[in-house]
């Protein structure tokens, strides 16, 4: 059966994970799918949908206009869905959700209410996060399906205050990554002469960036014929200039931005990552998806789902060596440096990490979103 569905989000152009994961669903969907964008951004990139712009501007974090945006945006979804014959509005953002909430029990949307939680809601830190906070206690469990991206956030909402949860994963194109992750390295062979450690992220303070390379140079005091290549793109001045003070090594190389991330994947021994926090950080797959096995410590969320493969959500707290990769306890350095020497020693086998990262595969996508609209 085909449902008329209205998918909210802020952009369409495709620039974070949020979009990258709506782009794939809809490109398998077989629905009647429509698009709201909250702002209106130029240049957008997306596939042939139809797309209803509510042309925001951006405003500074400002309560009182974040409150009147609220409720003004939830008359818009409620017209929206009527006019549309609407029978499931889904969001895709925090601010987005309360809306949409907001459209159902108080301007009287008949439409069925999801919502998508793509991030943590830890992930509010600043003064005003009280506010969120509450709202989303409160609000949440009206909504008639809460939708997760990791089964562990899934377990503590549940365990908190509500039950009406399922959980997707962001999906992964494995047969994009064969494809790509043979190509030539040429003017970047070099770099592999030595067993190479490698980490993909932007320069930001929750990357934590700076925790892998006091590791890494403490590891390879010992352990001369390592490299660490460090991929990098979205850069604050500050950090860039924080971490080029840090890199003394001559075996840490910094990378700006590759169009192809895969072949430098398949060709490194290690992915190590040090995140304070994450909600799926898709990189951690890919590297698996190319046989790169994972040194990670238990960042929230996520980690710990394809670490164990199982669902025991309870804290890391020693190096646990597993079929995909290894986990240690949240910023432990010295446990992660005694497991970078551990990775090495270790022989991973591929099937088995194939085997385990096959429920993120891209063609589960649709399956698992048909199973949740329908039922």
């Amino acid at each position: 059966m085909k449902n008329n569905i209205l998918h909210i989000i802020y952009q369409t152009n495709i620039i974070w994970w949020v979009e990258n994961f709506l782009s794939t669903l809809l490109s398998f969907s077989k629905n009647n799918d429509e698009l709201v964008q909250v702002y209106n951004k130029k240049n957008n990139t997306w596939i042939n949908n139809k797309i209803s712009n509510l042309n925001e501007k951006k405003h500074s974090y400002n309560p009182i206009i974040l409150l009147f945006q609220t409720f003004s945006r939830a008359i818009k979804y409620k017209n929206i869905c009527k006019e549309n014959n609407i029978n499931i509005s889904v969001s895709h953002w925090d601010s987005l959700n309360l809306s949409n909430i907001i459209s159902k029990i108080l301007f009287w949307n008949k439409s069925k209410v999801y919502i998508f939680l793509h991030n943590s809601l830890s992930f509010y830190t600043n003064k005003w996060s009280f506010i969120y906070k509450y709202l989303f206690k409160y609000l949440y469990p009206k909504a008639d399906k809460v939708i997760t991206i990791s089964k562990e956030m899934a377990n503590e909402l549940k365990e908190q205050w509500y039950k009406n949860i399922e959980t997707i994963y962001n999906p992964i194109d494995f047969k994009k990554i064969e494809k790509l992750k043979i190509e030539s390295l040429w003017k970047y062979k070099w770099l592999f002469h030595k067993k190479t450690f490698i980490t993909i992220s932007r320069l930001e303070e929750v990357k934590n960036i700076d925790f892998i390379i006091k590791a890494f140079n403490e590891f390879n005091i010992n352990n001369t014929n390592y490299n660490l290549i460090i991929i990098w793109d979205w850069s604050k001045k500050e950090i860039l200039e924080k971490i080029r003070k840090d890199i003394w090594n001559k075996n840490i190389h910094l990378l700006w931005k590759q169009k192809n991330v895969y072949k430098f994947l398949e060709e490194s021994n290690y992915f190590i990552f040090s995140s304070l926090n994450e909600w799926f950080w898709r990189v951690l797959i890919e590297s698996l998806a190319c046989n790169t096995p994972v040194l990670t410590h238990d960042f929230r969320y996520w980690a710990k789902e394809i670490v164990r493969n199982n669902k025991d959500f309870s804290e890391c707290k020693k190096i646990e060596v597993n079929e995909n990769w290894i986990l240690v306890p949240y910023l432990n350095k010295k446990l992660f440096i005694d497991a970078m020497e551990e990775i090495t020693k270790v022989k991973f086998e591929k099937d088995k990490i194939r085997n385990n990262i096959e429920r993120y595969n891209i063609e589960k996508l649709n399956k698992n979103w048909e199973s949740i609209i329908n039922n």
